[in-house]
């Protein structure tokens, strides 16, 4: 790998002053996310289970009600995810952020589930 960076900056290093520095910021978090999350979608495959994401917005024109308007918004994705699933499904990662949509304020969250299918 380093032999292979050489030889692709060294034309820059002869031709001009370049600086390039290439660092592995975050490379072992990235890997094991990535494996667990292939263990995850392995898994749920072998037991006739689908990952899916579901995302919903709410409209919230008042900055205290936040915390509500959060609450309902993954109120609705639960109850979407129940409503795909034969069995209870398994929520992973829930997300929500505050956000404009057409020049209102809006709570958009997502959630990720793994739903049964048959």
């Amino acid at each position: 790998m380093r032999l292979f960076l050489t030889a692709m900056l060294l034309p820059f290093v002869l031709t001009a002053c370049v600086n390039i520095k290439v660092e592995p910021k975050g490379i072992v978090d990235d890997t094991v996310k990535a494996s667990k999350d292939l263990y995850r979608t392995v898994k749920a495959k072998s037991k006739d289970m689908e990952e899916r994401v579901y995302t919903y917005v709410v409209a919230n024109e008042v900055p205290e009600n936040d915390v509500t308007a959060t609450e309902q918004c993954f109120a609705k994705l639960k109850e979407l995810a129940n409503s795909a699933s034969k069995v209870k499904p398994q929520l992973f990662d829930q997300r929500s952020e505050i956000t404009t949509v057409d020049g209102h304020r809006a709570v958009r969250c997502s959630l990720t589930a793994l739903v049964k299918l048959n």
